[in-house]
């Protein structure tokens, strides 16, 4: 997506070189492409980092009873 999004804005660039209004309206059009691009990226990003996180388990277990060592008695 990011490489689309770069050739958006190369044309872009060209675009605004050509004369007259059509060029800078085009120019502009294509700018506003690539910054919706670039926000689509962003989500993606930002969805692809929530799927990958570790989840954790709504099943909680007992915890195990604490082992504790037998007490010693005095002669």
């Amino acid at each position: 997506m990011a490489t689309v999004r770069g050739l958006i804005e190369h044309t872009a660039h060209q675009a605004a070189r050509q004369p007259g209004a059509a060029g800078t309206d085009t120019a502009h059009r294509l700018e506003l492409i690539a910054r919706r691009l670039y926000g689509i990226q962003q989500d993606l990003d930002t969805a692809a980092t929530h799927l990958n996180a570790p989840t954790r388990s709504r099943t909680r277990f007992p915890a195990p009873p604490a082992i504790t060592a037998p007490s010693r008695r005095s002669p």
